[in-house]
């Protein structure tokens, strides 16, 4: 009977050890859910020139009435939303171009900042740009251009645009 209590022991004692660390492991977050993205740098120059593209191929811009954010891994892509990729030297076999605007209400509005990070639990990319908005400001619609360049993204990205009145 002795033998029995001691084997029921070993036997709690063992289970309690694995549960535990079953829940432990489980329980970690060593790889953290969301995980910021690092921006390649851009040239000044072709910085310029995609905002000039983007201003002059969408004019109609002011009818959308909202943000908008094209995510271009091809020159296929590029030259659908721009015409032709003249001028404009990025390899889209190793990056992605990720760039739109913004539709703003009041004047001088700022992009205070911009990230991209990826949300492993979504699948989903989000590319995040906080505004500052000036309180004293008067009422203009206008949009604030971005454009930014990742390593290749294989994934959905969407835009949060957060205004933060200063």
């Amino acid at each position: 009977m002795k033998k029995f209590y001691v084997l029921a022991k070993i036997l709690f004692l063992f289970f309690a050890v694995v549960s535990l660390g079953l829940v432990t492991v489980s329980c970690s977050d060593d790889d953290d859910t969301v995980k910021a993205i690092e921006s390649i740098a851009i040239d000044p120059d072709i910085e310029t020139i995609l905002t000039a593209l983007l201003e002059q191929k969408h004019p109609d811009r002011y009818d959308y009435n909202r943000d908008s954010l094209f995510v271009i891994n091809s020159n296929e892509e590029f030259c659908y939303y721009f015409g032709s990729d003249e001028g404009v030297d990025i390899d889209f076999g190793k990056y992605t171009l990720l760039c739109g605007w913004l539709t703003t209400y009041s004047s001088p509005t700022t992009i205070k900042s911009q990230s991209l990070s990826f949300n492993k639990k979504k699948n989903l990319y989000t590319y995040n740009i906080v505004l500052n908005i000036w309180t004293e400001s008067y009422q203009v619609i206008s949009n604030i251009y971005f454009c930014a360049l990742y390593n290749k993204l294989n994934k959905k990205v969407e835009l949060k645009v957060k205004r933060v009145a200063i």
